[in-house]
């Protein structure tokens, strides 16, 4: 008894391959009933045309259950064929099961009816579309694909709520690589239309492999609707006794030209008070501004005059629009007065890298954030130069910091530099002017390195100069003192003295250094006591700056000198 019952489940446990079904989405299922053990494979292959002896292979998914006996059923189902099939030609559907309990895998295969064909549910990827036409009208449209065969039928209608009256579209059909098609219908309806927040528009369509029509509809308060109101600006409340203030609300982007401002003011006691155009309250008409896309904005503005006894402390600005469920708002946040900005500290220079300077500007403590700066270069200060502002917020502070920043080339004929600034809390613009000498980067020359001089040999004095920019306006001349004689001369290369050129060297912070050389052969009849003097010269230095030796001690020819240098501190500024 229990040996039979063992033989029948051996024999109930070989998998049953059932025949592959076409399902109405553009897959096809394979099912396997009643099978142990549970692992079990499936493969899938396109071929098309059917004589043809290449294969695609198809992915797949699988779902499996367990029965009560121990054993299993599958359903495995190739992905969607959409651009694989061409749907104009014949092609078969190829499965295969791969079992332990099956000596060979087993095929099953479905092949295309010629008067059938392979026919694709039209897909909608997107909703309802909108644009605006320079008229006035209301582009609508709906985009169908991938489906066949190419017959479809659209309508269009609009509801006011009332009624449904039908609207006239247009059809463009496109081929795709398989075959298939998609289709785009689109209509158009009066801008007007919209005005109603019950109206809608409604598609409908109907394909040979749907069952029922298909529709979309859309509504001018729908959330995908394009054109609801964006509040893009609200100014600030500043106000000062006795002076006209104005706040304004710019409102952009929307459609229809149907919009409706309401003001109110909220006082100490945080009461919310409606207000309107009179006496107190200066509230113009809207005017209304048609932009290159169509939709529409506008700037609603209030004006008042506060005095000791106003009790505006915020404004808010309600917007109401077709599209919209609710009025959006916004507040002019509570109000602060007008102060003027403040500058305390001097202009600020930086070398750049690329050897032009970078000028800064910082303005403090002013509100309104709005602020005026301006570089302008050469003696008539009609060259605007290029400049970047970055505001800065402090804390809670009420009011605001700026850095306003130019870069420039060092150029002597853009001097003076002016930079002014102007605020609505400054009765006259102010400004600082700067000229080349104004420049932190002034030569700093060392005292003049003298060796001992030995009458005969040659000797060099050096006169190191450092934090100079630029390199190219640097001049040195070295002049000559003679013993007790009044008069100062130039020394020039000759055959007595020789003067290198000037090596200038880039620091880290962008200047540069050199070190003047003079070379010569000191003679005691013509050098000693004599005085030596080396002269700087620069754009940013006010006079020059002259270094000066003591007079000279030269030894005789024969002489032994055990002190290799001296250093002598006698120096001084001259026209300066």
């Amino acid at each position: 008894m229990g040996l039979s019952k063992w033989i029948f489940f051996l024999d109930s446990d070989i998998p049953r391959v059932r025949e592959i079904t076409r399902c109405g989405d553009g897959t096809f299922s394979l099912d396997v009933d009643r099978f142990a053990p549970k692992d079990i494979s499936f493969s899938w292959h396109l071929i098309q045309p059917p004589s043809s002896t290449e294969k695609q292979q198809l992915e797949s998914t699988l779902i499996m259950s367990e029965n009560q006996d121990g054993t299993f059923n599958a359903t495995s189902t190739c992905d969607n064929l959409r651009g694989k099939v061409n749907v104009s030609q014949l092609y078969t559907i190829q499965a295969a099961v791969t079992h332990r309990r099956l000596k060979q895998p087993v095929c099953k295969e479905w092949t295309s009816d010629p008067q059938d064909g392979y026919k694709l549910r039209p897909i909608v990827t997107r909703p309802l579309q909108l644009s605006l036409c320079d008229p006035g009208e209301v582009l609508c449209s709906l985009n169908l694909e991938s489906f066949y065969p190419k017959h479809i039928d659209i309508s269009w209608s609009c509801d006011t709520g009332q009624s449904q009256k039908g609207i006239s579209s247009q059809e463009k059909y496109q081929e795709n690589p398989d075959q298939s098609y998609n289709a785009e219908s689109a209509c158009k309806i009066p801008g007007d239309s919209l005005k109603d927040p019950e109206f809608k528009v409604i598609v409908r369509w109907k394909h040979e492999t749907m069952e029922d029509w298909e529709s979309k509809e859309l509504r001018v308060r729908d959330p995908g609707f394009p054109w609801c109101p964006n509040i893009t600006d609200m100014s600030p409340l500043i106000v000062q006794l006795n002076q006209q203030a104005t706040v304004k609300c710019t409102v952009s982007g929307y459609f229809p030209d149907v919009l409706t401002v309401t003001w109110f003011m909220k006082n100490a006691r945080q009461e919310t008070i409606p207000v309107s155009n009179g006496s107190k309250y200066e509230i113009p008409e809207i005017s209304q501004e048609k932009m290159s896309d169509n939709t529409y904005t506008c700037t609603s503005t209030l004006c008042f005059t506060p005095t000791s006894n106003s009790e505006e402390q915020e404004f808010i600005c309600r917007i109401s629009h077709p599209s919209l469920e609710e009025p959006i708002e916004r507040s002019t946040g509570p109000a602060t007065t007008k102060v003027s900005p403040t500058v305390t500290e001097p202009i600020k220079f930086s070398l750049c890298e690329s050897g032009e300077v970078l000028c800064s500007l910082y303005v403090s403590k002013f509100n309104p954030p709005n602020i005026n700066i301006t570089w302008t270069s050469g003696r008539d200060q009609t060259n605007k130069i290029k400049a970047v502002e970055k505001f800065i917020k402090i804390g809670d502070e009420k009011t605001h910091d700026a850095i306003s920043e130019c870069t420039i080339k060092w150029d002597q004929s853009l001097f003076p530099l002016h930079v002014t600034w102007k605020h609505e809390a400054m009765e006259e613009p102010e400004y600082k002017e700067l000229e080349i000498t104004d420049f932190p980067w002034i030569p700093a020359v060392g005292e003049i390195s003298v060796p001992a001089l030995l009458a005969g040999s040659e000797c060099t004095m050096t006169c190191d100069i450092n934090n100079y920019f630029p390199d190219n306006n640097l001049t040195v001349t070295w002049l000559k003192k003679e013993k007790e004689g009044h008069e100062i001369t130039p020394v020039s290369s000759n055959e007595y003295y020789q003067i290198p050129d000037l090596q200038h060297v880039k620091q880290q912070d962008h200047t540069y250094s050199c070190t003047a050389h003079l070379d010569f052969k000191p003679s005691y009849e013509s050098d000693y006591g004599a005085e030596f003097i080396c002269r700087v010269e620069h754009p940013n230095l006010k006079g020059a700056i002259e270094r000066r030796t003591e007079p000279l001690q030269v030894t005789g020819e024969f002489a032994m000198c055990h002190n290799n240098f001296v250093i002598h501190q006698k120096s001084f500024l001259i026209g300066s």
